[in-house]
């Protein structure tokens, strides 16, 4: 018994300690003020979100890769869901969705993952009503041909809000369907408005370019799940069905 005792508070020792170590490795790295101020120096606030995040939202790669606000990352970095931590109530809920602000699909925002009912900063005690997908690009050029300079980059904000109570989420999406993958269509602030949500009270937010390989695949399934292709024809790529992706 006490055996197993010491092996549990080692645990939670252990635990703890990585949870402060992930926050103190950005506070080493990026003060408050130098945070929010990369969100205004990018125009990302006000451009493509009204204000700056309440605090930061502290993101790693599955690999281990710490992401600061505007940072460049390849889909290849991830391909897992990353990791989240903020400093939540832990009696309260939260949603967190990640979200291609700068997608070439008309005036649409996608949403690569969107998870509501969050227990404090438990990601994964929330129900994670729309399924993760890596972050990609799908940028074209002038002359209809996939865009393949890393440089041209996407940014894909990740925000979490604080919810009044439990929410039942009604447009679900799970699976390469092609009636329900509209769903993944999702503008932040009608969210926000719909369901009452306070915040963004935490947030980061990442671009990423072209990953060889990585955006033709997912240009490939996205196309194919919404059953056209998108943005334009691209042949070889977003022409076929999921099978052949």
């Amino acid at each position: 018994m006490k055996t197993g005792l010491v092996f549990v508070f080692v645990l939670v020792g252990a635990v703890s300690g990585f949870r402060g170590n992930f926050r103190d490795y950005y506070r080493q790295k990026c003060s408050k003020e130098s945070w929010d101020n990369i969100w205004r120096s990018t125009g990302t606030v006000p451009n493509k979100l009204s204000q700056v995040p309440d605090v930061p939202l502290y993101m790693e790669t599955a690999s281990g890769t710490k992401i600061f606000p505007n940072q460049t990352l390849d889909t290849a970095q991830l391909l897992n869901r990353p990791s989240f931590k903020w400093n939540a109530d832990p009696n309260a809920l939260y949603t967190l969705l990640i979200e291609d602000n700068d997608i070439e699909l008309g005036s649409i925002k996608y949403a690569h993952l969107l998870v509501t009912n969050i227990p404090g900063s438990n990601v994964y005690g929330g129900d994670e009503v729309i399924e993760y997908i890596p972050s990609f690009t799908v940028n074209i050029r002038d002359n209809e041909k996939l865009e393949t300079r890393v440089n041209i980059t996407n940014r894909h904000l990740v925000l979490v809000y604080k919810q009044p109570g439990r929410i039942n989420f009604d447009k679900k999406q799970s699976g390469c369907n092609p009636e329900i993958f509209s769903n993944r269509i999702i503008d932040h602030d009608a969210l926000q408005q719909q369901y009452g949500l306070q915040g963004p009270v935490a947030g980061n937010f990442y671009r990423i370019g072209y990953s060889s390989g990585n955006t033709e695949y997912y240009i490939c399934y996205l196309s194919a799940c919404t059953g056209r292709p998108l943005p334009v024809l691209l042949s070889g790529i977003n022409d076929k069905p999921l099978s052949e992706c």
